[in-house]
């Protein structure tokens, strides 16, 4: 096997990311820390890396992405954070620092999605991603807290650990994309569904955490549809299911349900099935750091933002000061303002699903070409996303990071189709 040297920024920049979740396995919340190599934290070097690969291949990514954006990103961050000083001041330049960074990894994602494809097996590296990712969430759980009762049958409590949605947040997009690329027979697919399933049973039920569980329900309904996709000539194709491959699929959902019916105490069914329930929702934490997130905003905040840095008393955190709202796609509005927060909201939560289904109902009536097969096969990375910024989280660096990659590999397909992506 051939090795250039986006092999080794690839399996390099890959481990620096871990490092922190791996230092991190059986640690107590108030134990966690970044690892730290020479006085910097793995993660940061990482990000570098990806600053460096980014702006030395500018040119070439441009070719993929619209420069505008990436201006557009850059102005973002020069303006909020400086806006962020003007009204939060410079007590705390942590939070500025972790904005920043979180931003950045936008970029850092387009260099991370430009190496991935510079290393000619792209397929290959999606399923070490997942393979490794997988493998550590599921440690992760195993040694969090709870754990040994939640299996003897003693605890009703969460089973939860700051590595598992760390973790889980690496293996969605890829899941996706050899979901949506690979075979469509579903034996061809034993990584990516043994991941979905591994993510089912410890983010979703064993964590006991309601926007996961939908996370999961997300990825087996892709799951399913891609089992409808074939490619060829570099564009999307969809025929139907095999009787095979449906009776296959149903085996493996009627499994799920059985774990989760039967495995599962009734306090925490009825915690999960609780999303469905309107009282249940008014009387959550989220919905209180809501109201408090608008009562404690005069209307120049709402309209123009708090900058970088900015921060609302949160009940979740005993009225203390919290500078990301659990429900992510708010972040925007607290720090950007309204009407950029409706301009992202439109994008993201209408365009995105509108092109999305257009471009599927166009293939399924053979009118296939680059652009529908980026909108299907790339956009629907997104999908699990949206739903962490409307539910809980979505605003993090590995958001960031996956959000500039699949910027860069949408712009990819448009131009080219799958060739290059569905290299192994």
């Amino acid at each position: 096997m051939k090795i250039n040297r986006y092999d080794l920024i690839i399996l390099f920049t890959f481990t620096l990311l871990l490092l922190g979740p791996i230092y991190n396995i059986g640690k107590d919340v108030l134990d966690l820390s970044k690892f730290y190599i020479a006085g910097i934290p793995a993660s940061d070097i990482a990000l570098l890396i990806m600053l460096v690969i980014f702006i030395f291949n500018i040119k070439q990514i441009t070719n993929f992405t619209r420069p505008k954006l990436l201006g557009l990103i850059g102005f973002v961050i020069i303006f909020y954070f400086i806006q962020g000083i003007i009204i939060n001041g410079t007590s705390n330049f942590a939070i500025y620092n972790a904005e920043i960074r979180t931003w950045f990894w936008f970029y850092g994602g387009i260099g991370f999605a430009y190496s991935l494809l510079k290393t000619g097996k792209p397929i290959r590296y999606l399923k070490m991603i997942i393979i490794v990712a997988t493998f550590l969430l599921i440690v992760s759980s195993i040694k969090s807290e709870g754990f040994t009762e939640y299996m003897n049958g003693w605890s009703t409590l969460r089973v939860g650990h700051q590595n598992i949605y760390i973790l889980s947040g690496w293996i969605v997009t890829p899941i996706i994309i050899l979901l949506n690329v690979t075979s469509h027979k579903i034996s061809k697919m034993v990584i990516p569904i043994a991941s979905i399933a591994s993510f089912f049973i410890f983010v979703g039920i064993i964590s006991n955490t309601r926007s996961s569980m939908i996370i999961a329900f997300v990825l087996f309904l892709l799951l399913s549809i891609s089992l409808k996709f074939n490619i060829r000539e570099s564009v999307l194709l969809i025929s139907k299911i095999r009787r095979r491959d449906k009776i296959i699929l149903a085996i493996l959902a009627s499994l799920l349900v059985v774990y989760f019916v039967y495995y599962n105490s009734i306090e925490r069914k009825i915690r999960l099935l609780s999303i469905f329930d309107i009282e249940v929702i008014l009387s959550d934490s989220r919905f209180f750091e809501l109201k408090s997130f608008f009562g404690h905003s005069d209307i120049a905040q709402l309209f123009f933002g708090r900058g970088f840095g900015g921060s609302v008393p949160s009940p979740i955190y005993e009225m203390r000061l919290t500078s990301t709202l659990h429900i992510g796609i708010l972040n925007f509005w607290m720090k950007l303002g309204v009407f950029p927060f409706l301009i992202i909201s439109y994008y993201l939560f209408i365009n995105i699903p509108a092109r999305y289904l257009k471009s599927f109902k166009l293939i399924t009536h053979n009118r296939s070409n680059y652009y529908h097969t980026a909108n299907v096969v790339i956009l629907s990375t997104l999908f699990p996303w949206l739903f962490s910024l409307l539910l809980s989280g979505g605003y993090g660096e590995t958001n960031f990071l996956f959000a500039g990659f699949t910027v860069y590999a949408y712009g990819m397909v448009k131009k080219q189709g799958l060739k290059q992506l569905i290299k192994r």
